[in-house]
């Protein structure tokens, strides 16, 4: 086998149009006051009691040269807007904390990740302001834990303290890491490759030789028992940088709080394990706890097209079945999720709720937006997966279904960033169907 050839990438795909919008500033041009008005709403977020939403305006066509967080009640109603910087990328609630992450709008401004007090939900206060030296693409934190995280398009990663106020640079991952998951129990986040833009392929790789007879960590391993490592990498012929999109990271937090060394990279196959070829998974979009504990989680993977990522576009469970550390990738179990529900399935956001009167239920999101994909392939939809039934909403013409939050009723709000739209639905239990809330 030659060096390189099948693990060779393409070249990066454009990212996020939201990356490449860092216009310049005008300092005597005349805006708009923003207002409670929608100006590129990305990203969005509820309140642990539910009552209240927070929309996340980017403003990224600089009508309002300014972005802001809209409070919303879970009637329908827009109660106020915070004013923020432009080109918001993401938010995340954690009990009485909220983290919204900026990117830089100028070449003379740097980037930034607020915190703000939610103690009272309906009127979050800024406590804190981070600078950052990367663009920051998306933030993980978990109710009462004191650390959380923000990864970066470049691969930064981005380590925070609530006990010490501080935010820091921890690592440099070859590939971003949007797709994150703080495990409270073990000290440990997982952080899977993300792709900006279209996705890179899956590869499909040889696994049938083995480095060594010790247990696997993510480097060696026996192949009799099933290292997940393919043989070009355990020769020695693939670099770091082009093994790391097939990836995930295990952050050790106690270890790097203690300064010590950790084993971190580990190679990600979950489907045709029982063959000498796996398929090795890129292009992970997003992580969301399970609400049943601390020990499993759900991702959504994105796969290139047409053809070069085989049986990919999945949801799927992941448990952890025991020690992160000692086992690496052989203490994890993939279930499919979902069944792909159309040709243009196209998995991103996704919320793991218990609701009122229905119990634990998964909220898929799927997106092919207008930047990324030739107006015959836009499309989106949001699929309810719950034990016993599915249902779906969606929109073919171009007035997408984003980002998107649900309360414990059932009421879920999504932003449009495309279409500059708000659409709030409930689900109702006995009908499984969505019954749309106007906005006021």
């Amino acid at each position: 086998m030659g060096r390189l050839p099948l693990l060779q990438l393409p070249k990066l795909p454009i990212l996020l149009t939201l990356v490449l919008c860092l216009v310049a500033c005008d300092v005597s041009q005349q805006f708009m006051q923003l207002g409670k008005h929608l100006a590129s709403p990305i990203d969005v977020a509820v309140a642990d009691t539910g009552a209240y939403f927070y929309v996340i305006n980017a403003d990224h066509d600089r009508t309002y040269d300014q972005g802001s967080i809209l409070v919303v009640s879970e009637t329908g109603k827009k109660l106020r807007a915070i004013p923020t910087p432009r080109l918001a990328s993401s938010i995340s609630v954690a009990g009485d904390n909220m983290l919204v992450t900026f990117m830089q709008s100028t070449e003379s401004e740097q980037s930034e990740v607020h915190r703000y007090s939610i103690q009272t939900p309906a009127a979050p206060q800024l406590k804190k302001r981070w600078q950052v030296d990367c663009l920051p693409l998306q933030s993980v934190q978990r109710v009462g834990y004191r650390y959380f995280f923000v990864g970066c398009t470049d691969g930064t990663l981005l380590r925070g303290d609530y006990d010490t106020d501080t935010l820091r640079p921890v690592r440099k991952y070859h590939h971003p890491r949007r797709a994150m998951y703080l495990d409270t129990e073990q000290g440990l986040l997982l952080a899977f490759p993300t792709s900006l833009g279209q996705p890179v392929a899956d590869r499909r790789l040889e696994d049938s030789e083995g480095a060594s007879g010790e247990v696997d960590n993510g480097s060696t391993g026996d192949s009799n028992s099933g290292n997940f490592v393919p043989d070009v990498w355990e020769k020695g012929q693939v670099p770091a940088h082009v093994a790391a999109v097939y990836q995930f990271a295990i952050y050790d937090i106690k270890a790097d709080t203690r300064n010590a060394p950790v084993s971190e990279m580990h190679w990600l196959t979950y489907d045709s394990l029982a063959t000498a070829k796996k398929y090795y998974r890129t292009s992970f979009w997003h992580a969301t706890p399970d609400p049943d504990g601390r020990s499993s989680f759900y991702l959504s993977q994105r796969g290139a097209l047409p053809t070069a990522s085989h049986s990919a576009n999945n949801v799927v469970k992941v448990i952890i079945n025991s020690d992160l550390r000692t086992n690496g990738r052989h203490a994890l179990t993939f279930e499919q999720a979902v069944e792909s529900p159309h040709k243009l399935w196209y998995p991103s956001h996704l919320v793991a709720q218990r609701l009122d009167n229905i119990g634990n239920v998964l909220f898929i999101g799927s997106l092919r937006d207008r930047a990324s994909w030739p107006r015959e392939d836009t499309y989106s939809s949001i699929v309810v997966q719950t034990p016993a039934w599915q249902s779906k909403v969606s929109r073919g013409d171009g007035a997408e279904l984003g980002a998107f939050a649900v309360n414990a009723r059932g009421i879920m709000l999504t932003v449009a960033f495309f279409s500059n739209r708000l659409r709030m639905f409930k689900l109702a239990p006995t009908a499984e169907e969505f019954q749309e809330i106007i906005l006021e």
